[in-house]
């Protein structure tokens, strides 16, 4: 193997394995908050401030927009954070792809499928965000 082939090879093990650890950051923290819906989130957030600030009902009503609007935000964020992050996970795997041997490209052909179903079950491109069972969080099951 040539120096320049052992030194791309190490630099898309590296990319590979910061593309997991971004991705499986992202799917721990989804497993956290998938027990407890974003709008209940929010509501105990309201709640507590409503408490801790004695609001009044008017406050309360224009403190439960502002909180939907931010979570709005924030998910739009995510969205396009997950989008990057796919983007370049598929730069790093085109740059994989040809220091490979065919049986090699097919393992990992197999392997990128499985992250984008990951990315996509997480809220990723082209998925909605899906509790650990399948259900979008929020959503009752029937």
């Amino acid at each position: 193997m040539t120096r320049g082939r052992a030194a791309m090879l190490l630099l898309a093990v590296f990319l590979l394995g910061a593309g997991s650890g971004v991705m499986g950051t992202i799917a721990l923290g989804r497993l956290r908050t998938a027990r407890f819906p974003a709008n209940r989130i929010e509501r105990m957030a309201v709640r507590r401030l409503a408490h801790r600030l004695d609001l009044d009902d008017e406050q309360r009503r224009m403190v439960r927009q502002i909180t939907a609007r931010a979570r709005n935000q924030m998910e739009r964020i995510r969205e396009d954070s997950l989008a990057r992050v796919d983007a370049v996970l598929d730069q790093a795997y085109d740059e994989i792809r040809p220091t490979l041997r065919p049986d090699q490209v097919e393992k990992l052909d197999r392997i990128r499928q499985e992250a984008r179903r990951r990315l996509r079950r997480q809220g990723g491109p082209d998925g909605p965000r899906q509790a650990p069972g399948g259900e979008p969080p929020g959503r009752p099951v029937n």
